[in-house]
């Protein structure tokens, strides 16, 4: 990906401008909602929460606890895409991550099938936790579960909106295919970063 900044410079040229529309509407984020799925998420936040039931959260998450091995991982994958579906507080995220990288061992056909990866870099967007989202996705053993341009794509845009610039090009260089909203992505951390560092080199005007 290192090729993909070689024309950078005149890049920047149509950069500016649409940076300045988006930090004045209060957000740094470039990319929609319906961009990166969040509606459809939200709706199916929403969806289980109430298929669950009052209790049926603390009953998911008791049945959960007692996964402890990869073989055991591969039986509950349903059901650990429903709490990525619900969770909220920092012990259901522990659990979560827990369980994600249990189940990354494992070789069931099943459980590639699944393809949660994309709305577990959801949830962690939704309840804005980069640090968690950017942990998990360094662990090789979630290499192939989080290994695609859509996963990659979140990822980007939450380092994104928390001013994490040199992180957002760290994950856009593990890129395996092109992709025009991580490259939209790179191309405006890369901006911020001239720009704090030379800020005559990136015009505002």
């Amino acid at each position: 990906m290192a090729a993909f900044f070689s024309n950078f410079k005149n890049a920047l040229l149509f950069l500016p401008k649409c940076c300045r529309q988006f930090s004045n509407s209060g957000t740094l984020m470039l990319l929609s909602y319906s961009n990166l799925g969040m509606d459809h998420y939200l709706r199916q936040r929403i969806f289980k929460t109430d298929d669950l039931g009052p209790n049926g959260k603390e009953m998911l998450l008791n049945r959960l606890g007692k996964t402890k091995t990869v073989t055991e991982s591969s039986l509950v994958a349903l059901d650990l895409n429903d709490l990525i579906h619900v969770a909220e507080s920092k012990l259901e995220l522990y659990e979560v991550e827990r369980l994600v990288c249990l189940i990354s061992g494992s070789s069931v056909t099943a459980v590639s099938s699944l393809r949660f990866g994309a709305s577990l870099m959801r949830l962690y967007h939704h309840l804005n936790c980069p640090k968690q989202a950017y942990n998990i996705y360094k662990y090789d053993v979630c290499r192939d579960i989080l290994g695609d341009n859509t996963c990659h794509k979140i990822l980007m845009d939450l380092l994104y909106k928390n001013q994490q610039y040199h992180l957002v090009l760290e994950v856009f260089e593990t890129l395996r295919h092109f992709n025009i909203d991580c490259s939209t992505l790179a191309f405006g951390a890369y901006y911020h970063i001239l720009n704090s560092f030379h800020p005559s080199f990136v015009s505002h005007k």
